[in-house]
């Protein structure tokens, strides 16, 4: 969105600090008080797996991943307003810390895969969370978007409502390739809002990786704490 598409919104749309909810000026993404609060990823958090409790010894599909915050606190509260209030400003902010560290890297990708969302509850929502910063990341990188591939199965069960163990079981039954293109060679971003057991990320990958991709590397706001898990 341009800025005076965003200036002319703000006049009967109100721009909002999607952690706190307060009214910011058109041409911010939140407040200063919020940002400084977000709490962010530490050394505790391992650079592969994206766990505080590393499961790289599960046997994982995917080979990085870039996290920004822990699951907690005001990064919480701005994932579940992206869910559920439409504040796409916390996709941005969240892709802007991603896009850095990305960038920061001597990797090259060839795209950037959303985890996808079933055709029900993204009809019900309006959008894929996970896609809108997915879309962030790829303006900022220049990384090509596609979210063509992986689909999920409408089930009514939410990932978030089940044990680890049903988790890594329902994880395996939602997601199919949608799109069998060959991915030969392939360098991707995997893009998801927040891991918590790793099954979600990891059967996707698995999937992008049995049509040919090389490396997966996963993208996510945020990542569970073990205070939190």
């Amino acid at each position: 969105m341009s800025k005076i598409e965003k200036f002319i919104q703000d006049i009967f749309f109100p721009n909002r600090c999607p952690f706190c909810d307060k009214f910011v000026r058109w041409d911010k993404l939140s407040c200063e008080e919020c940002l400084i609060k977000l709490p962010f990823v530490d050394e505790r958090v391992c650079p592969l797996c994206g766990k505080e409790q590393c499961i790289c010894s599960k046997g994982l599909y995917y080979d990085k991943c870039y996290t920004v915050c822990f699951y907690e606190g005001i990064a919480r509260d701005g994932i579940i307003a992206l869910k559920t209030k439409n504040a796409i400003n916390a996709a941005e902010i969240f892709a802007d810390f991603l896009s850095g560290k990305i960038a920061c890297d001597e990797e090259t990708y060839d795209m950037i895969i959303p985890v996808p969302m079933s055709n029900g509850k993204k009809a019900e929502r309006g959008y894929n969370q996970a896609e809108e910063i997915a879309k962030f990341i790829s303006q900022r990188t220049k990384i090509p978007l596609n979210s063509n591939i992986l689909s999920k199965k409408g089930g009514n069960i939410e990932q978030h409502a089940l044990n680890a163990e049903e988790r890594a079981l329902n994880a395996k039954n939602e997601f199919f390739v949608k799109e069998n293109v060959n991915l030969n060679g392939k360098k991707i971003i995997l893009c998801d809002d927040v891991i918590t057991t790793g099954n979600t990320l990891n059967e996707c990958a698995r999937l992008l990786k049995s049509l040919g991709a090389l490396r997966i590397a996963c993208a996510v706001a945020a990542t569970t704490s073990l205070k939190n898990e």
